[in-house]
């Protein structure tokens, strides 16, 4: 039980932070580079082109992805444009795709560089536990009922490997999959239509009877503990699912 399709997704705006630094300014609330830092962002939206120029016109030098890091080389333009070089490619992107973090930065010793804790999620299919970090830093844990498929990349398993919050939808909703209701879908696994959600509910949001087994692929929680990790994540951040 516990699977869904077409959950509408929501996508929360990019909080665009000015780059001070960057600009050669400081103030009360920024923390000012040290010398030789690289400053970055996320890429905040599902998808985002790096061109060859700050213009929309320029040619595509690659793609990057949502919840992917950049490092900021250069900007804004005039036009708002930011020269970033991403895992896969190097260009100028527009500052709409982009969420620059300035609190929470951390000293990186290895490189001499400025970069924020993560934030993202463990899930343990071994002891099924689902639990949120904050870097290293376990922040919050919740218990969860996952696949009774033991495969590591089976259709119907919760699968291995790593992942990105790709759709959010906190409503209560039907699922073809498990038909039943569930709530606070957090999806992560959009070939298998895997995610985190609530146990099966009646149309009132009530518990079903049996409604806490073993689902065909999801991560099924009570339901507080669905809404308290439906409200701790965001679009991007990053699922890794192991043993």
């Amino acid at each position: 039980m516990g699977r869904r399709r077409g959950l509408p997704a929501r996508w929360v705006g990019a909080l665009l932070m000015a780059l001070m630094a960057l600009a050669g300014l400081s103030g009360p609330d920024a923390r000012p580079a040290p010398a030789g830092a690289v400053w970055g962002a996320w890429i905040a939206t599902e998808r985002a082109s790096l061109r060859t120029a700050p213009e929309e016109w320029a040619d595509v030098a690659g793609q990057a992805w949502q919840g992917e890091w950049v490092e900021v080389q250069d900007g804004p333009s005039e036009s708002g444009w930011y020269e970033v070089a991403a895992p896969d490619a190097d260009g100028w992107v527009e500052g709409d795709h982009l969420a620059f973090e300035q609190d929470g930065w951390t000293d990186d010793a290895d490189s001499g560089s400025w970069i924020p804790a993560e934030r993202w999620i463990d899930v343990d299919r071994g002891d099924g536990t689902v639990t949120l970090f904050d870097g290293d830093a376990p922040v919050r844990t919740w218990w969860g009922v996952m696949s009774a498929d033991s495969s590591d990349d089976g259709f119907y398993a919760t699968a291995l490997g790593t992942y990105h919050v790709y759709d959010m939808n906190a409503d209560l909703a039907w699922t073809e999959w498990g038909q039943a209701w569930i709530s606070h879908w957090v999806g992560f696994d959009p070939d298998r239509m895997n995610g985190f959600h609530s146990f099966s509910l009646d149309e009132h949001g009530v518990p079903v009877d049996g409604g806490d087994t073993a689902t065909g692929g999801c991560v099924a929680l009570p339901s507080d503990s669905a809404a308290d990790l439906y409200w701790s994540v965001e679009p991007g951040m990053r699922v890794e699912v192991h043993w």
